[in-house]
């Protein structure tokens, strides 16, 4: 090949073409190394939140046992209870009359 007769657009052309194909090589280069990290980081995220979510599971269905445990073993306690309602800073019973002391 004669480089004599090369012409500036010749050596501009060769230039451009050797950055695009240092940069696309770069690129791939980049993408090999930080897509493997990116799905180890994602696939070890998914698992600590589903450790989270069976954590959180698990302490819903505990608090329903307590709940519903508190409720069959007092049964008569919650017949006797009188409902009331709040009157301008002091506790009346529900359908009274209200008043002051």
């Amino acid at each position: 090949m004669d480089y004599s007769k090369e012409t500036d657009e010749h050596r501009y052309m060769r230039k451009v073409a050797f950055c695009a194909v240092v940069v696309s090589t770069v690129a791939v280069m980049s993408s090999v190394v930080t897509l493997p990290m990116v799905y180890s980081y994602v696939q070890s995220l998914q698992s600590h939140m589903m450790a989270e979510v069976d954590f959180c599971k698990s302490r819903s269905r505990d608090m329903w046992v307590q709940v519903f445990a508190l409720q069959s073993s007092q049964p008569e306690e919650t017949a006797s209870r009188v409902r009331r309602s709040w009157l301008f800073g002091q506790w009346i019973p529900e359908g009274g009359a209200g008043g002051g002391a």
